[in-house]
């Protein structure tokens, strides 16, 4: 449940940031703008962020799926391989591909879990969807 809060603490300050950044490029922060700017500003400022915790969750969810498996064990091995220090070194019989798979896809790493970034993604755009009916109603 801490994590969870934290997480939720996470993505409302990445939001809160690439909202404010947005309408702070647009001017809306530091001049008197028309309704219909307004609107228009705060439809782009939540947009944007919703997209983008859309994409982390959908990058999380392949990763979950085993998308970047093949990345992770080239790129585990090539460092352990490489490094002039610790096991680099030791020559012992490295972990398989199939072993690695195996353990990072145990039955111990599979639990449920609540995607956060999908719920935040997904309220953002709904905000977005309803200031741009609000920004098509006042034009």
């Amino acid at each position: 449940m801490k994590t969870t809060l934290i997480k939720i603490a996470v993505l409302f300050v990445i939001a809160l940031a690439i909202i404010l950044t947005i309408c702070g490029v647009n001017g809306l922060l530091t001049e008197q703008c028309e309704q219909s700017k307004v609107l228009k500003v705060l439809c782009d400022a939540f947009f944007v962020p919703g997209v983008v915790l859309l994409c982390v969750s959908g990058l999380s969810w392949a990763s979950d799926k085993g998308a970047f498996d093949a990345i992770g064990y080239g790129l585990s091995t090539f460092f352990n391989t490489h490094m002039p220090a610790g096991k680099g070194l030791d020559w012992h019989k490295k972990e398989t591909y199939q072993e690695y798979i195996e353990r990072k896809h145990s039955p111990e790493k599979k639990k449920k879990k609540l995607n956060v970034a999908l719920i935040f993604g997904g309220v953002l755009i709904v905000v977005a969807v309803a200031l741009l009916i609000a920004y098509l109603n006042v034009k």
